[in-house]
C-alpha cells in the first residue's frame, strides 16, 4: 500500500515541476515587512541610547553642582546656643505650673502615707539583743559596713507617667510615704524627654507594697498611674543604670561633637585627600559621558586657577 505524501511535499513537487511559482507581489510584501521590522528595532535601540545619555548628563551635572556648592559656598552648620536649646523638663514643668497632689487634699494618699510611715517606724525600731555585751547594750544596733548590712529593699514600677511628673517631683512626692533610696525615670537617649515609666526603690519592701497599692490607678494630672511591686527575683541593679540627663542626652552630645568636627579647620593633608577623591569621581563621570558620545567638560572652582 503506497504511503500518502504530506501537503508540503506536494507543493514542493509542484514548484519544482513549474506548476506553482512565487509571484513578484509576494516577494515585495515580504521585503516590506522585513524593512518595517528592522526600522522598528532601530528606533527602539536609538531611544534606549538617548535615555542612557540623558541620565548620564543629569548625573554629571548634579555632581558638578554639588562640588561647586561645596567649594564656593561651604556653609557651616550652626551650633545650638544656650538660648536656642530645647527647654528642660524642669523648665517646662515650671511653665505649666502644675501642683502635685498633697496629703491634705486626698484622703486616700493620707491613709497610704500614714500606713507606710507606721511600717517604716516598726521596721526601724526592731528589738536587738546583744550576745557579747550585757542587757545594757540591748537595742543598740552594732556598727557594720553598709555593704554587709542585710537590706530589705522594695522596688516599684510606675507607668503612664504624665508630663510634669519627673525625678525632682517624684522624690518630693514619694518621700511622703517613706525613704526613697533610688529612682530612675526612663528618658529618650536622643532627646532626653520622658518615656513615661520609672523605677522607685524604697528602704523597706513593706513600704513599697503600700505605695504600689495606694498609687495604682491613681489620677495624676491628666493620666491614671499604673503602679506594681517588682518581685525580688526580678529586681536587678540594671534597673537604675544608664540614667539620661535631661539637659545633655547622649544623642544630643554626639550631634554637637559631630558638628564641631565638621566645622573645625582642616589641615592641608586632609584637604588634599578630599580634592584627590573629588578628582577621581569627576574623571569617572567624564569617562562615562565620553563612552556615551557626549563631549562635556567642567572645572572644580576651588582647584581651578583664577583668570
Amino acid at each position: 500500500m503506497p504511503i500518502a505524501k504530506s501537503p508540503h511535499e506536494k507543493t514542493r513537487k509542484k514548484i519544482r515541476e513549474g506548476g506553482l511559482r512565487k509571484t513578484d507581489a509576494d516577494k515585495d510584501i515580504g521585503g516590506q515587512s522585513l524593512a518595517i521590522a528592522q526600522a522598528k528595532r532601530k528606533e527602539v535601540k536609538e531611544k534606549k541610547e538617548n535615555l542612557i545619555k540623558e541620565k548620564a548628563i543629569k548625573k554629571s551635572k548634579k555632581e558638578a553642582e554639588k562640588i561647586e556648592d561645596i567649594s564656593q559656598d561651604e556653609e557651616k552648620l550652626e551650633l545650638p546656643t544656650s538660648e536656642d536649646e530645647v527647654m528642660s523638663d524642669d523648665d517646662q514643668e515650671e511653665a505649666i505650673n502644675k501642683d502635685l497632689p498633697s496629703l491634705d487634699d486626698d484622703k486616700k494618699l493620707q491613709e497610704g502615707a500614714e500606713k507606710s510611715l507606721e511600717v517604716e517606724k516598726e521596721s526601724d525600731s526592731k528589738p536587738f539583743l546583744s550576745i557579747a555585751g550585757g542587757p545594757e547594750e540591748d537595742d543598740k544596733i552594732p556598727k557594720v559596713p553598709s555593704y554587709s548590712k542585710p537590706k530589705n529593699r522594695g522596688v516599684i514600677y510606675i507607668s503612664h507617667i504624665p508630663h510634669g511628673f519627673y525625678e525632682k517631683q517624684m522624690r518630693e512626692f514619694f518621700t511622703q510615704f517613706g525613704t526613697v533610696t533610688n529612682l530612675r525615670l526612663g528618658r529618650s537617649k536622643k532627646t532626653g524627654r520622658s518615656c513615661g515609666y520609672a523605677f522607685a526603690e524604697f528602704k523597706y519592701k513593706e513600704v513599697a507594697k503600700v505605695v504600689s497599692e495606694t498609687m495604682n490607678n491613681y489620677l495624676m494630672f491628666d493620666k491614671i498611674l499604673k503602679c506594681s511591686l517588682v518581685p525580688a527575683e526580678r529586681c536587678s541593679p540594671a534597673m537604675f543604670k544608664g540614667r539620661v540627663k535631661p539637659h545633655r542626652p547622649p544623642g544630643k552630645t554626639a550631634r554637637v561633637n559631630a558638628k564641631k568636627i565638621h566645622n573645625s579647620e582642616k589641615c592641608a593633608e586632609t584637604v588634599q585627600k578630599r580634592q584627590v577623591r573629588q578628582i577621581k569621581k569627576v574623571k569617572k563621570s567624564l569617562e562615562k559621558l565620553q563612552k556615551a558620545g557626549i563631549d562635556y567638560n567642567f572645572k572644580i572652582a576651588e582647584m581651578s586657577t583664577p583668570a
